[in-house]
């Protein structure tokens, strides 16, 4: 029986990368005028046990184009993420953390990167003062230990079976393309809206301060969720009936603007801003930006204030077949996962989904980082937790809700896909 946990060396990953550009990306993940191909040289990650992680930087004709990331360890599926536009991973996650410090005042010795998964990308730093900084990118949480962590192994949710068959597929010269269903959701981009403090509803009000938990302390930052369900609501102003999208973002001409994504952005659209706050408010996020998972659904009540009387559902623990199914139903879809690296209590992170591939489970996502973060192909393997939310009717047959409250409630949603 082979080893799962058998090291992948480099020359290998860089193989398994350019299989999946010939076999799989190029027909089904990327949507441009020349497929990327592989730079020279790679990055290196380690996972929480010391497995290592391939990133490999991409280019096209006019400069880099995007990143691949292989795993290094067949314990995990192979291709873990698909970035075919902007920089490679690592010089934004560099840049992120030379904020970080400097916005901190950090001094370190050294700086390990530790790949979790997608959503959780961890930069340990071992401090001149003593102790150590850890540090999830761009999604802040940190944590600071007097000893180094033992990071947890990085999830992983498919089958033995299915992983085996793809390193068997991309480790095997002339196997045929993959034959199965992917879709990038008919030329849709959900529009990169970024988290904002409270501070920005104001004008002229200030936008950071620089001790605490989060960059806006003593300040609320809006959180993530929040931020999801504004992305959302973009991805469904583009796609939806005229009579619908007229009426989301009505009070913000300047709703399809990207955001910037350095810490914390001005907002780009004060009417987008508000309608995030607003969200917000209907799930009760704290104000580090934590929002329970029985109250997600309440973001949902945007739409409502848009006049858009639509009813929206959500599954709890779904796999990749469900989370998928809503994209192959024609709609952009908001998934939450949780993190997995860190002690204490859990954390995550939500997304927009907008494309899958079903040879690799991968699913296309809106991060909702701001404009330095493009969409990207994530391995719905490494998600751990996830939750998803969608249009389940597209009229309600009932009174109009009024309050947040019925949305915390257990419900019956009526999926029509």
């Amino acid at each position: 029986m082979e080893d799962r946990a058998a090291a992948i060396d480099p020359e290998s990953a860089a193989a398994i990368a350019a299989r999946f550009l010939e076999r799989d990306a190029c027909d089904c993940e990327y949507y441009g005028p020349e497929c990327p191909w592989l730079a020279t040289g790679h990055y290196e990650y380690l996972t929480g046990d010391d497995s290592i992680v391939y990133e490999f930087p991409l280019v096209n004709k006019e400069g880099k184009s995007g990143y691949i990331i292989i795993s290094g360890s067949r314990r995990l599926s192979p291709v873990l993420e698909f970035c075919p536009t902007g920089v490679p991973l690592r010089e934004s996650l560099v840049k992120s953390l030379a904020g970080l410090t400097e916005l901190r005042a950090l001094r370190s010795r050294s700086v390990r990167w530790r790949y979790f998964g997608p959503l959780d990308l961890v930069a340990e730093l071992e401090l001149d003062r003593g102790g150590y900084y850890y540090a999830r990118l761009p999604n802040l949480l940190v944590v600071e230990t007097k000893e180094r962590l033992h990071p947890r192994v990085p999830m992983n949710t498919a089958s033995e079976e299915w992983i085996n068959a793809r390193w068997n597929y991309y480790e095997t010269e002339n196997a045929p393309k993959g034959n199965l269903p992917c879709n990038k959701m008919f030329g849709i981009r959900p529009i990169r809206y970024n988290q904002t403090c409270q501070s920005s509803l104001d004008a002229g009000g200030p936008v950071t301060l620089h001790e605490g938990p989060t960059y806006c302390t003593p300040s609320c930052i809006v959180g993530c969720v929040p931020t999801a369900w504004t992305v959302l609501a973009s991805a469904w102003k583009e796609i939806a009936p005229k009579s619908v999208a007229d009426k989301i973002f009505s009070d913000a001409p300047d709703w399809n603007q990207d955001w910037l994504s350095w810490t914390p952005p001005p907002p780009g659209s004060q009417g987008v801003n508000r309608r995030m706050w607003a969200a917000h408010g209907y799930m009760v996020t704290t104000c580090n930006g934590y929002t329970q998972g029985n109250y997600v659904l309440g973001g949902s009540l945007i739409f409502r204030d848009f006049g858009v009387n639509w009813v929206f559902g959500w599954r709890y623990g779904v796999d990749y077949a469900f989370a998928s199914s809503v994209n192959k139903a024609h709609q952009p879809g908001l998934i939450t996962a949780q993190s997995v690296w860190q002690p204490g209590p859990p954390d995550g992170h939500a997304v927009v989904t907008h494309g899958y591939n079903d040879n690799d489970q991968h699913l296309s996502v809106c991060l909702g980082w701001g404009s330095s973060w493009p969409d990207k192909w994530i391995a719905f393997s490494l998600l751990s937790g996830t939750d998803a939310h969608f249009v389940s009717q597209f009229e309600r047959k009932t009174s109009d809700i009024e309050s947040a409250d019925e949305l915390h409630a257990p419900a019956t949603f009526i999926d029509n896909r």
